[in-house]
Order: C-alpha cells, then sequence, then structure tokens
C-alpha cells in the first residue's frame, strides 16, 4: 500500500485505518481480512513500511509494477483468442459453458488491471487517491519522496 505519512509508524497507522471500516465490510472487496505484514511481514529489509526516497523503497515498487505488468501479459496469452463474437452470439443464460465463463472472468480481470482497478493481481495500490494508477503517487514522490511510504498488507482473499 501507499500512503503520504512523516514516518513509518505514521504510514502503518493511516493505512490499517484507511483499511478498516465501519459497515463491515472488508477493503478491498475482494478480501475477506488482512493484515500489516503478515506473510510479507519484514518485507522491506525487516521493515514492514519503508519511504519510497530509501533504495529498498524503489526496489520493491519497481518489483511490484514488474509483476502487475507480467499478470497482464500472462492475463493476455490466455484470453487473445478467445472468440468473443461467438460467446455472444451463443450466449445462453440457461446454459453452463465453462470455457466461456472462464475466458470471460480472465478477460474481465485484465480490462481491470488496465483500467487500474484494485485487483489482487494490483500488487501496489495508492490508498491516498484510492487508485492503482502510479500517477498521483510519482506526482508525490517529486514533491516530498521522504514522505511518500510504501506498507506490506497480507490480503487474504
Amino acid at each position: 500500500m501507499l500512503v503520504e505519512a512523516e514516518n513509518a509508524e505514521e504510514a502503518i497507522s493511516l493505512v490499517s485505518g484507511l483499511l478498516s471500516n465501519e459497515d463491515g465490510v472488508p477493503q478491498p472487496n475482494w478480501s475477506d481480512w488482512h493484515e500489516i505484514g503478515g506473510r510479507w511481514s519484514g518485507h522491506f529489509n525487516g521493515e514492514d513500511a519503508v519511504p519510497y526516497s530509501s533504495a529498498i523503497g524503489r526496489i520493491k515498487l519497481n518489483e511490484a509494477v514488474e509483476e502487475r505488468k507480467a499478470a497482464i501479459a500472462s492475463l493476455y496469452e490466455r484470453v487473445k483468442n478467445f472468440d468473443l463474437k461467438s460467446a455472444v452470439e451463443k450466449y445462453d443464460a440457461f446454459a453452463h459453458s465453462s470455457d466461456s465463463e472462464w475466458k470471460a472472468w480472465e478477460l474481465r480481470k485484465l480490462a481491470g488491471l488496465l483500467d487500474d482497478t484494485w485487483l489482487p493481481e494490483s500488487g501496489v495500490y495508492d490508498l491516498n487517491d484510492w487508485t492503482a494508477n502510479l500517477k498521483p503517487f510519482k506526482g508525490r514522490c517529486e514533491l516530498a519522496p521522504e514522505m511518500q511510504y510504501l506498507v506490506a498488507v497480507d490480503f487474504h482473499y
């Protein structure tokens, strides 16, 4: 998670607060629970939160972006030959078509990633602007990179 904060403790507190809610619906809606660190505890050279201005912060953000690109490429490879026209023409709400349903699910995930929707495959998400698009984060980094924090969060889905 990306967030603007004065220090690592504040960053963790902000992320915890932003991900908790009063209506009982987990944030994000694809996750039924989450915790700071968790399986990713110490992800940043033994820390759960680091500023982007640190070497490990920049390295881990770049790794997350590359993983997202790989997920996009993988999904594309799996759906690129899908006959969408045929699926539309043969659609039957009373029939089960596992191949079409699976490909539609993969298409939806691919479209979501390309649209900067928060998905498990997003890898990194900006909680200041509630987007997987990193342009706002990049802008904040140009102004105050030492205040832009990466916080490791383990989401269960």
